[in-house]
């Protein structure tokens, strides 16, 4: 067993971002940081649809190998599997590329992220999922998309929320390719109706067919199973039902109905004075400003408060409940997008932008995000979020702030 003062579990944009903000903010104190992540690089998860239909295109690398980026940072990296959390023991056991491990923590912050859950009967067997990694994950998909024979292929995209759009609109690139996004409720449901008929508009530009209220009741090798009759396929990919990792659950942590940790204003775990979550991990269950969705933009600011929290508590510093805004969004929609502002709670204000100059701003912020994780190694108390103080002085009065006691630090005789 190794002991370390915090583990950060999960090495996506919350995980890292808490990582390197946290050992930079404590440098001074020489905590034992260690940061578990189950690939060696950086996976710019935003990315991963881009080139879908090209393949010999690769997504250009922006961050260094984890164990290289870290290094002199005051922060361990370690590749490995999370298998379980043991919250009585405040240890954490991984499955590494060489071997078990056991690590001990005297706090715990988890950044685990989200997967997709296909859910019908065979959907998990012949339907792929755009996560990074697994057996029907964004590479095979790739890989199948490549070997395709036909001369029309027949796509259905399920989800018609923005991953589903964005999806849809690289598969359509495909030669010849007719691609079809079922959606169970309303097309686009999380935009206004100005941004809908924007994006309703780029859709039917690109050639995508839009099917909505179709409940998918089924995936089969060749078709689709719907509500609304057989649908032939070549390859379906799934884009609905985001959930947060088992792991949680399985360790009795309170969560919602999509796993996600249930978490007080200081983002810790409920009823675990000792462990944080943070990203699509973690959901407020009071208002902490604008609606706290899943997205890189609030992995990033729940990543970086956590860090700020368990410095000020290490600092002996009275830490600060989180609250956030959000900037914008963009959806691109193959070599254009819409986007807009949603300052400060998470709904679209003020001018739509489309087409070409859209696309060009999605990618600056896309690139953003990224060079943020990088400036924390310089700035690791960075300001880049407003709407600190959102939270409400009633809902904070109902619960204790954190506080560093001797339990917090493991003994080391233990070790």
């Amino acid at each position: 067993m190794t002991s370390f003062d915090v583990v950060i579990l999960g090495a996506g944009y919350g995980g890292l971002t808490c990582a390197v903000r946290l050992a930079g903010r404590t440098k001074k104190l020489r905590l034992r940081i260690a940061l578990v992540g189950k690939s060696a690089s950086f996976q710019e998860r935003l990315r991963l649809h881009e080139g879908l239909a090209d393949p010999g295109f690769g997504l250009p690398v922006r961050l260094p190998a984890l164990a290289e980026f870290l290094a002199g940072s005051g922060c361990t990296f370690i590749q490995g599997e999370v298998r379980e959390i043991d919250r009585a023991e405040r240890c954490v056991r991984l499955h590494a590329p060489d071997g078990e491990h056991v690590l001990s923590y005297g706090q715990l912050v988890i950044a685990l992220g989200s997967r997709t859950v296909p859910e019908p009967p065979g959907a998990d067997q012949h339907a792929y999922v755009l996560d990074a990694e697994g057996p029907r994950a964004q590479p095979e998909l790739k890989r199948r998309l490549a070997s395709l024979d036909v001369s029309a292929p027949r796509i259905v995209v399920v989800g018609g929320s923005a991953t589903g759009i964005e999806v849809a609109a690289e598969l359509v690139r495909l030669r010849g390719a007719g691609v079809t996004i079922l959606e169970r409720g309303t097309f686009a449901g999380f935009a206004t109706p100005a941004v809908k008929r924007r994006l309703v508009e780029a859709v039917n530009r690109a050639g995508i067919v839009v099917r909505e209220h179709v409940r998918v009741e089924a995936v089969e090798p060749d078709r689709v199973v719907t509500s609304a009759g057989d649908m032939p396929c070549d390859v379906c990919v799934w884009c609905a039902g985001f959930s947060g990792q088992p792991v949680a659950p399985a360790a009795g942590f309170e969560t919602d109905a999509a796993g996600r940790i249930r978490v007080d204003p200081w983002l810790r775990a409920l009823g675990d004075p000792f462990v944080f979550a943070a990203g699509d991990a973690s959901i407020p269950i009071e208002r902490c400003g604008a609606p706290p969705r899943m997205s890189a933009f609030f992995a990033l600011a729940t990543g970086a408060h956590v860090a700020d929290t368990i410095a000020r508590m290490h600092a002996g510093k009275r830490p600060r409940p989180f609250g956030f805004w959000t900037w914008g969004q963009a959806i691109g929609v193959g070599e254009e997008a819409v986007g807009f502002a949603t300052m400060p709670h998470d709904r679209q204000i003020g001018p739509i932008y489309g087409g070409r100059m859209a696309f060009l701003l999605r990618a600056f912020f896309i690139r953003l995000l990224v060079r943020l994780i990088g400036l924390h190694r310089r700035f690791p108390a960075l300001p880049f979020w407003l709407g600190r103080g959102a939270y409400r002085d009633e809902a904070i009065g109902r619960y204790a702030p954190p506080v560093l006691t001797p339990l917090h630090r493991r003994d080391e005789a233990r070790s």
